[in-house]
């Protein structure tokens, strides 16, 4: 009863192949709750696998391994098959093998970004469709990369205060020199022998306390 395009032998209910080599199969009901597309080559035994089980999961595989599924919660799993916990996704394991760390990668879209140029972030916001958000995490080029220069980057922390509506403002700043701004953009701009941490800008009330763990005052 199996139906094939392209083939004289499909090997799933329906086949749909480029002379008999590469293809797609479909194979609805071929284990027990479980709807199956495989996309194949035969001549390599390369396949790419995905199965949608009536019991709401999903999954990928690359030949007989599985990379990757969507839970019945609506976890993606990436390198494990089976998480409880609160997440959205988890990523466990790298490319280079199921037991090491796992990573991820943000990268800016060219090569050698110049001064400035943002290489990646992660924003803290709602489910507004347009992207309402109070806070991000932002990763820049210090300096252009490349060459004698390596690759300098500063990293920023952004917050939305308290009644403003204007989007997150830079609060902390650890640039390639690892001197530390907070409510300043230009630590390095200090004298060297006080610029690892600079607090304030210089304008109106600022400062730095250290709170008495008795009486709460500065000291």
């Amino acid at each position: 009863g199996n139906v094939g395009i392209g083939t004289t032998s499909p090997q799933g209910e329906l086949s749909i192949s480029k002379a008999g080599a590469e293809g797609i199969e479909l194979r609805p009901g071929v284990a027990s709750n479980q709807n199956r597309v495989i996309n194949f080559n035969r001549s390599t035994n390369a396949y790419i696998d995905c199965a949608a089980f009536a019991d709401n999961h999903i999954w990928f595989k690359q030949g007989s391994s599985e990379v990757a599924r969507i839970d019945s919660s609506g976890r993606l799993l990436v390198g494990t098959s089976s998480f409880t916990g609160e997440a959205s996704a988890v990523l466990e394991g790298s490319s280079a093998g199921g037991t090491t760390q796992a990573q991820l990668w943000l990268n800016r879209g060219q090569t050698d970004p110049t001064t400035d140029n943002v290489l990646g972030q992660i924003i803290f916001g709602d489910a507004t469709a347009s992207g309402s958000n109070g806070a991000m995490i932002q990763a820049r080029a210090d300096s252009s990369w490349g060459g004698v220069n390596g690759n300098p980057t500063r990293l920023a922390f952004f917050t939305e205060q308290l009644g403003s509506d204007s989007g997150p403002v830079e609060r902390v700043r650890i640039d390639s020199s690892g001197n530390v701004g907070i409510g300043n953009s230009s630590p390095s701009s200090y004298n060297s022998d006080g610029r690892n941490l600079v607090v304030g800008s210089g304008s109106g009330g600022q400062g730095l306390s250290i709170a008495s763990g008795t009486s709460s005052y500065g000291t």
